[in-house]
């Protein structure tokens, strides 16, 4: 294997600087699995993939130009995958043995990555050996990439993982990771618009958080202390709540957003004088200017604010519009052009910088809930053949404010995770039960008008 230190990108350091102050970086995407699952088969695909892709193997070394990969001495495949073999579950139903499964990884301790003394990559699998069901959980940094990135990663293994098992071999193709590819695919007028648009006066500033923000001051983090809660929408529901919204042609993104900011409401109706306006906001794929699909396993995401006048909640055709606008924006770049123009300075100065910006970064995360989607799984599962059954993601968290929320999709079934660290006030169940009661309503509304 070829290990040598890389250069780490900008936005690498960005997320190491931004950990523990206004957000964990670890996320988990997880797959079900049936006994055809062959684990010393994945053990040496997963071995081979990151032979091809040493810097798998890397942990992220702080620097004063520039962060690096460097590789890591003792790096084992069999310490990077842990198996936890259950000889008397509870149950063997398969639903209720999943769930079983997934209590007993969400009580495990230290789940989270230390990216500065580990790889960007850990694989925890459950086993029910009296089934052969399996939950296999892959513990992800977003130092190394986003949601896509790992999306495409975890397609990669299965490729590995089906050649171990068919004697096959893999051609690797490139991998893009540097911010270049995306600033060359940007057309000149989107980056004019978005000049434009920075130019204006933004509403957020004249917004108030709609929490206390008094656990800013808080003591640091306990990445241990973590509240996961999550919603399944199977295909039948989902279809009757998207009727509710035919006329307007909502997407199931835009029905979340609005489902969010009618929960953001609420809150903001108990400040002595609420906002005029509702804040919510999305994760944007910067891979949308690509001109073709590539292999890209790093960071090219972007966030995106839409604040809409209050009234507009209850109001449908007018919500369309403001969510029509919003589409038709640049979407990301008012978010990544500024952070572009930090890249000229030695990472010793982005720390410095993002260093000064972590109390705004952590004050907006109380001012209104925002979604997540890393939208269909199939595609990606698809190299392990018939023996994954389903699969999820669960976002990584901020530590402040209101907890993250993020949908995906595999089989028909729609799951949606909420996770918040520290949560002392039980935020993250919550707001799961206050968006449960409005899909419910929405759900029982549609199927008593038929």
């Amino acid at each position: 294997m070829k290990r040598k230190i890389v250069k780490a990108g900008f936005m690498e350091s960005s997320m190491r600087i931004m950990a523990g102050n206004v957000t964990c970086n670890t996320f988990y995407i997880l797959l079900n699995a049936n006994k055809n699952f062959k684990i010393d088969a994945f053990k040496k695909g997963l071995n081979l993939f990151v032979q091809d892709m040493p810097i798998f193997t890397c942990s992220l070394a702080k620097g004063k130009w520039r962060d690096k990969w460097v590789p890591i001495e003792d790096y084992d495949i069999n310490k990077i995958v842990e198996v936890f073999n259950m000889k008397n579950p509870s149950s063997v139903d398969k639903a209720s043995c999943c769930d079983e499964m997934f209590l007993q990884f969400s009580a495990l301790k230290e789940k989270h990555i230390d990216i500065q003394k580990e790889a960007p990559l850990k694989v925890k699998i459950f086993n029910n050996e009296k089934t052969g069901d399996k939950l296999i959980v892959f513990c992800v940094h977003h130092c190394l990439s986003d949601g896509r990135g790992w999306m495409q990663t975890i397609k990669l293994i299965g490729s590995y993982y089906d050649a171990v098992l068919n004697n096959k071999t893999i051609k690797l193709e490139k991998n893009y990771r540097k911010m270049s590819k995306f600033v060359f695919s940007v057309s000149l007028s989107d980056y004019l618009r978005t000049i434009k648009g920075l130019s204006k006066p933004s509403k957020l500033q004249t917004m108030k958080p709609v929490l206390d923000t008094s656990g800013i001051k808080a003591a640091s983090i306990d990445y241990n202390d973590t509240s996961i809660e999550k919603i399944i929408i199977t295909e039948e529901q989902l279809n009757s709540i998207k009727k509710h919204y035919k006329a307007y042609n909502f997407t199931v993104n835009d029905i979340l957003m609005h489902l969010v900011m009618k929960i953001t409401d609420r809150y903001n109706l108990s400040l002595k004088e609420p906002n005029s306006y509702i804040g919510t906001g999305a994760l944007v794929d910067l891979r949308r200017y690509f001109k073709k699909d590539v292999l890209s396993i790093a960071n090219y995401f972007a966030l995106e604010s839409l604040e809409v006048d209050r009234s507009c909640i209850e109001n449908l055709p007018k919500l369309a519009e403001e969510l029509s606008a919003f589409k038709k924006r640049p979407l990301g770049l008012s978010f990544i052009c500024p952070i572009l123009l930090t890249s000229i300075f030695p990472v010793s100065t982005l720390e410095k910088i993002i260093g000064g910006m972590m109390e705004g970064f952590a004050v907006q995360s109380y001012m209104g809930l925002a979604t997540t989607n890393f939208g269909k799984f199939d595609e990606y599962i698809a190299p392990y053949g018939s023996c994954i059954e389903g699969g999820a993601a669960i976002p990584s968290a901020g530590v402040h404010g209101f907890p993250s929320i993020l949908v995906s999709s595999c089989k028909g079934i729609r799951t949606l995770y909420f996770i918040k660290y520290n949560d002392k006030d039980n935020l993250t169940r919550e707001i799961k039960n206050q968006l449960n009661e409005l899909l419910t309503e929405l759900y029982s509304s549609e199927k008593a008008a038929q």
